[in-house]
């Protein structure tokens, strides 16, 4: 087998590694924005004003795109991204600081297989 043969099949795992991590990532940052997202002001009580937001994060897997969204109070007149507070994130910050966590706890919250559970599936 030649050297070359060996490197694009590497290459085609990884990219295959890569689209996979980024998907299960992704669906993940939805779900949590989903679950963070509050109706009303936790000072005041005032009903939030909502709007999606585009943002990159980078992880050990890829960069990944995600909407979040933002809630704005308009009362207090604060804005506060939910998600972005899930994750460590602080502005114009790409990397969490604690990815390793969060890798951790999205891995946890997923339905994994084990062979007890094969013959369900």
């Amino acid at each position: 087998m030649e050297p070359t043969r060996l490197d694009e099949l590497e290459d085609k795992v990884l990219d295959a590694m890569q689209g996979l991590g980024s998907y299960l990532v992704d669906s993940k940052m939805v779900d949590w924005n989903t679950q963070l997202r509050h109706e009303t002001c936790v000072e005041c009580g005032t009903e939030l004003a909502h709007k999606q937001k585009s943002r990159q994060i980078a992880t050990w897997v890829s960069d990944v795109n995600y909407k979040r969204y933002r809630s704005y109070c308009p009362r207090c007149q604060k804005a506060e991204y939910p998600l972005d507070k899930a994750l460590g994130l602080q502005p114009r910050q790409r990397l969490s600081s604690s990815v390793q966590e969060l890798s951790v706890l999205c891995g946890a919250s997923w339905n994994i297989i084990t062979p007890r559970n094969w013959t369900e599936v």
